[in-house]
């Protein structure tokens, strides 16, 4: 048999440089108010987690696909809590906003659903009870606040880290065409994954993939052009952790040798220790964008497609859009030269982000920690339990074994290879480890510890 242990919580963990920081801050808050928390990399293993470690509750991203949908519906039956946080809080696209409210998914099984912003909120009260929705904020917006700064790098460690010229000033771009990599290759992956998701209800693949291809290619052209344009400017390219990597190393490559020496790639960071370098941020009506906010820092919305589709008109108001590279350009030496954000940019950043990402007083992450222990106090009996070893447990437990054993290395084989670096989709570091785990844990603790909101 196995025990049930009541007291142990497993959180699901998406992409490394997005989401694992802010959930090893919960690890800890968590464990500050009582429970185990295990963190587990989101590829299908939350079924075998669960076999293993009996959780009194699972914290998913989505249950978008049928087959999530229905192993919540398991899990739920055997008495485990169902917490959905979403890993982005704000759809791409308006059309988006009823796939990511649920409208399409089957959310009988939820017991909490988190959302970042009381727009999502009310979207999502369409399809789930008032009562099991909260409104929490996004936990890596914490980040932004004092009390985690002091687990970063300074500003100093940062130019080094990224080899800026301390001569020059510094813009940033957030790229975002996920798509893009589908377009001539991997099609059928694109469709299956869309049709899966339910993204097909609401968007054209092929499509999305051509659009996103062109528009790769006259977003990169058009920053080479910038920087070719100045002499005094540094660029950080971060890529999106879901982009294929390679498309840029080898654009960047066959740029001038001044593209070259003022281009630096960024992959393996996080968005908030390249912001608090950056002067000016460009964007695709993306989170970072929303982000840059948080600092006061002037952001371009760039739409340098003549069809580009990717773009929301309430997020590109809290902007400057630009829509061809002498404009770009403009903006770009109106801010260096210490233009000011105009009055109405701000009020409708301050209208977004009030509608959107929620709270912003650094103690979104302690929301959804307490809320979590609000719920299971309110939900669970507490009462040990025992389940049946059946031949799918141990499989489980030999898989988690195995799993643990390696600090995933066998999943990294499967994923990249004995000896590649790269997925089959061009990525590299989308999973976490538990070095990585650990290494979170000691900066943050110190933060923990001094945090009053923390307090059992």
């Amino acid at each position: 048999m196995s025990s049930f242990r009541s007291n142990t919580i497993v959180i699901n963990i998406d992409h490394k440089w997005r989401d694992l920081a802010a959930n090893v801050y919960a690890k800890l808050l968590l464990e500050r108010l009582g429970y185990r928390v295990i963190l587990i990399r989101n590829n299908r293993f939350d079924q075998h987690y669960c076999d293993v470690f009996n959780p009194c509750a699972i914290v998913m991203v989505h249950l978008y696909q049928r087959d999530y949908a229905a192993l919540a519906r398991r899990l739920r039956d055997r008495g485990i809590l169902i917490i959905l946080m979403p890993n982005e809080g704000i759809p791409p696209l308006p059309k988006l906003t009823d796939l990511v409210a649920g409208k399409t998914s089957d959310l009988s099984a939820v017991d909490l659903h988190f959302a970042w912003g009381d727009a999502l909120r009310c979207a999502l009260a369409e399809n789930l009870p008032e009562q099991n929705i909260c409104v929490s904020g996004s936990p890596r917006f914490d980040f932004y606040f004092p009390h985690l700064e002091r687990a970063l790098p300074d500003c100093r460690q940062l130019r080094e880290r990224y080899g800026l010229d301390p001569g020059k000033r510094t813009i940033t771009w957030a790229t975002n065409f996920t798509h893009a990599q589908f377009y001539r290759r991997n099609q059928q992956f694109l469709r299956d994954d869309w049709k899966k998701l339910g993204v097909d209800q609401f968007l054209d693949p092929d499509l999305v993939a051509r659009r996103e291809y062109e528009s790769r290619e006259i977003h990169f052209d058009s920053i080479v052009r910038l920087v070719e344009a100045r002499n005094d400017v540094d660029l950080i390219l971060k890529l999106h952790p879901s982009e294929d990597q390679t498309f840029y190393y080898r654009r960047l490559a066959g740029a001038t040798a001044k593209a070259r020496g003022a281009i630096r790639i960024v992959h393996q960071d996080y968005i908030w220790n390249v912001l608090r370098v950056s002067e000016v941020h460009f964007g695709r009506c993306c989170t970072t964008s929303a982000e840059a906010w948080i600092l006061g820092r002037p952001t371009l919305e760039l739409c340098l497609h003549p069809q580009e589709f990717f773009r929301r008109e309430d997020h590109a108001a809290g902007g400057d859009t630009v829509t061809e590279v002498d404009g770009l350009i403009e903006r770009v030496d109106y801010y260096l030269s210490g233009g000011a954000i105009s009055e109405e940019t701000r009020r409708n950043r301050g209208v977004f982000l009030e509608q959107w990402c929620g709270p912003l007083d650094g103690r979104s992450t302690w929301r959804f920690a307490r809320r979590i222990d609000r719920l299971i106090q309110e939900r669970y009996d507490g009462t040990d339990r025992a389940f049946p070893l059946s031949p799918r447990a141990i499989k489980s437990r030999l898989l988690v074994t195995a799993l643990e054993a390696t600090n995933f290395r066998i999943h990294n084989w499967k994923v990249y290879g004995p000896r590649r670096r790269l997925d089959k989709l061009g990525r590299w570091g989308k999973y976490f480890d538990h070095n990585d785990e650990r290494a979170w844990a000691r900066r943050l603790a110190p933060c923990v510890a001094v945090d009053p909101d923390v307090s059992p």
